[in-house]
C-alpha cells in the first residue's frame, strides 16, 4: 500500500554572492506520516522540481538530495546544491511565476510520493536582478529610487530593480577587489553578504498574510483587517504540559486586557508586577520561547487566543495541532486568585472560563506578532 506523507512547507530564500559559489535557496519542510505522527530522526529520500508559470508548467530544474529529519520532524536543504543535471543559475527569475513541486520518499530512496505544489510568491532581488539584465528591463522611475543608499530612509520610494543590481554589483566590486588582494577574512566576507540580505529584506514590501501561512517563526491565525500585512501567528507547539498561572501568592497584576493587537500589554503587566523571570510561570515560558529565532513571544490575552480557537480547524489542517486538545492559559485575569482560559475541546464549543492560578493543569501556547 503506498503510503502519502504530509509536507509542511514554508520557504526562506536568500542568495550567495561571493565569486564562485553556486547560487541557491535555503528551504525547510516538516514531515509528517499518513497518521499525522512526525518523522523524526529518520533519513529521506527528496526530489525538488521548480516549474515555470503554471502549477503543472515545465520543469525548468529539478535536483534529488538526501536528508535526515530533527526531533520535530524539520528537514533542511539548500537548493541548488543537490543532484541534478541542470544548472540552477541559468533560471531566468523574471520569466516567472514559479511553483516549487516536492516528492518525498520516506524509506530515504527514490520510491517517491507527490506531496503537493506551491507557488513561490516572491523572488530574491538579487536572483532577480541578475537575470534582468542592465539593458533589457526599462521601469518607469517615478516613485522608485534610483539609489538604493542615498533613498534608504524615504518612505514613499519603492526600490528599482536596476538601483537594487547597481547596489549588488558594487559590493561584489568590492568583494571581489578584496579578494585579489588576499586580505578579506571570512568574517569580512560574511558581513558583507549579512549587510546585503538584511537591506535587501528592508526593501522588499511584505506579501500579504492569510490564516494558515507559515510566517515569522510560527502559524498565522490572525490577520489585522486594516493592513493584510500584519496580524498574530502562533507557536508551532506547546510551550508546557501543564504549568501554573504563577508560583507565589495570588496578587492582582492588572492584566485584565481582552483585546485583539499587535503585541498584548497583559504579559508586560504580568511581568512588572509578579516578576516572572522564571520559566515556571505561564507568561515566562511564552515570553521565553525563542521559536523561529525570534524573541519577543507572549502570552496571548484573551481575546487574541479566541481567534487561535475560532481557526482551529485550518491549524490543524495546515501543521497537526493535535495538541489542541486540551485547556490553555491566557494573559487575563479575572481576580487576584483566578486567570481566564481557553478551552479547546470541541464537546465545549470554544467556550472560556475563570481557573485558580495556582491549577497546573493548563498549557501554554504562546503568540508573537508581525
Amino acid at each position: 500500500m503506498k503510503i502519502f506523507y504530509t509536507l509542511l512547507l514554508f520557504l526562506f530564500a536568500s542568495v550567495s554572492i561571493l565569486a564562485q559559489t553556486p547560487e541557491k535557496m535555503s528551504y525547510q519542510l516538516v514531515l509528517r506520516d499518513a497518521s499525522n505522527t512526525l518523522l523524526t530522526d529518520q533519513q529521506v529520500g527528496i526530489q525538488i522540481s521548480i516549474l515555470q508559470t503554471t502549477i503543472t508548467g515545465v520543469a525548468v530544474y529539478t535536483e534529488t538530495q538526501t536528508a535526515t529529519t530533527n526531533i520535530n520532524g524539520l528537514v533542511s536543504l539548500e537548493i541548488g546544491t543537490g543532484d541534478s543535471s541542470d544548472d540552477f543559475s541559468a533560471i531566468d527569475w523574471s520569466a516567472g511565476p514559479y511553483f516549487i513541486k516536492t516528492a518525498t520518499d520516506a524509506s530515504g530512496g527514490s520510491n517517491y510520493s507527490i506531496v503537493g505544489t506551491s507557488q513561490l510568491m516572491s523572488v530574491p532581488y538579487a536572483l532577480y536582478a541578475k537575470t534582468a539584465g542592465n539593458d533589457v528591463l526599462k521601469e518607469n522611475t517615478a516613485n522608485k529610487s534610483t539609489n538604493v543608499v542615498t533613498d534608504a530612509a524615504s518612505d514613499v520610494k519603492f526600490p528599482s530593480v536596476k538601483s537594487v543590481k547597481t547596489y549588488i554589483d558594487a559590493v561584489q566590486d568590492d568583494v571581489d577587489a578584496n579578494e585579489t588582494a588576499s586580505t578579506t577574512t571570512d568574517a569580512t566576507l560574511q558581513g558583507y553578504i549579512d549587510a546585503l540580505e538584511a537591506r535587501i529584506a528592508a526593501l522588499e514590501p511584505p506579501p500579504p498574510a492569510s490564516v494558515g501561512d507559515f510566517r515569522a517563526g510560527g502559524v498565522v491565525f490572525w490577520v489585522d483587517p486594516l493592513d493584510n500585512t500584519r496580524g498574530l501567528v502562533c507557536a508551532i507547539e506547546d510551550q508546557s504540559s501543564g504549568i501554573q498561572w504563577y508560583n507565589g501568592s495570588s496578587t492582582t497584576t492588572g492584566a485584565t486586557g481582552t483585546a485583539i493587537g499587535l503585541g498584548s500589554t497583559n504579559t508586560t503587566a504580568i511581568i512588572a508586577n509578579q516578576g516572572l523571570a522564571e520559566t515556571s510561570y505561564a507568561a515566562g515560558l511564552a515570553r521565553d520561547y525563542n521559536g523561529g529565532g525570534y524573541t519577543d513571544w507572549f502570552l496571548p490575552s484573551k481575546g487574541e487566543i479566541t481567534e487561535m480557537y475560532h481557526n482551529k480547524a485550518t491549524l490543524e489542517t495546515v501543521i497537526g495541532f493535535s495538541a489542541f486538545d486540551t485547556h490553555y492559559w491566557t494573559s487575563t485575569e479575572s481576580a487576584s486568585n483566578l486567570a481566564w482560559v481557553q478551552y479547546f475541546q470541541n464537546i465545549f464549543n470554544g467556550a472560556q472560563g475563570e481557573i485558580f492560578k495556582y491549577n497546573a493543569s493548563m498549557k501554554v501556547r504562546a503568540v508573537r506578532a508581525f
